[in-house]
């Protein structure tokens, strides 16, 4: 059983690997050409904060009432035209006649909202490349061993640890204090992978004795060992 969780640990962190090569070659491109896009709009409404001596809220109104940056100028004249408002004002006003409210509820930086978004993706990228390794992962336990090659890929201290923990079962002792250990020092990734393989499993587990009992079932039902009964029937026996 050790020797199938360490491969099983082994072959999934591989496979995790050329899914997310795969994934990450065929994602580039766009990936590049978004974030340069957006690296741009950014640099231009930063530019424009400056020389329009805006706030970060003012930024923020703006973007949300979906201003161009690039002609912000336009209506900042407010010295040789005396009758407009100063682009600041300007902007607080449209955004309350929108939103009826005078500023966002969340005001943040560009700088601090570029890495709140960041890391968004960064998040939603982990999770999307997880569940496409969980779903083309076999974790069902190989065939034939082989656990000399596996355990050179392996961290030394978890291979130890994994031997003491096969030699702690023939023994009277349970092991479970070692492999939970072990599996503290994991990292994220590979306790992930571990949580998804020991869920399988157990889904195997429990299939395998249900596909037992309705086994049973039916053999108890053609040796004649029980007999079909209404509801009624089975609360008098109940009952009785």
């Amino acid at each position: 059983m050790i020797a199938d969780f360490r491969l099983t640990i082994a072959d999934s962190q591989r496979t995790r690997a050329e899914v997310q090569r795969q994934a990450d070659g065929e994602n580039d491109g766009k990936e590049e050409r978004l974030v340069a896009a957006k690296s741009r709009n950014l640099q231009v409404w930063i530019e424009a904060r400056k020389r329009h001596h805006l706030s970060h809220a003012q930024v923020q109104m703006a973007r949300e009432l979906g201003m161009n940056p690039k002609k912000l100028g336009k209506i900042d004249n407010h010295r040789q035209e005396r009758w407009k408002a100063p682009l600041p004002q300007f902007i607080e006003h449209l955004y309350f006649k929108r939103f009826r409210k005078t500023q966002p509820d969340r005001v943040l930086s560009l700088e601090e909202r570029t890495k709140e978004v960041d890391q968004k993706r960064r998040e939603k990228k982990k999770q999307k490349r997880l569940k496409e390794t969980s779903s083309q992962l076999d974790l069902r336990p190989p065939a034939s061993p082989g656990t000399a090659a596996v355990e050179n890929d392996l961290p030394e201290w978890y291979v130890e640890s994994m031997k003491n923990v096969a030699s702690t079962e023939t023994g009277s002792g349970t092991g479970f204090g070692e492999v939970l250990e072990a599996a503290e020092k994991l990292t994220s990734d590979e306790q992930e992978t571990l949580i998804d393989i020991l869920n399988r499993r157990l889904a195997d587990r429990r299939r395998s004795e249900l596909a037992k009992d309705i086994q049973e079932a039916q053999q108890e039902l053609q040796s004649g060992g029980c007999r079909p009964a209404t509801a009624d029937e089975l609360i008098n026996e109940i009952l009785s």
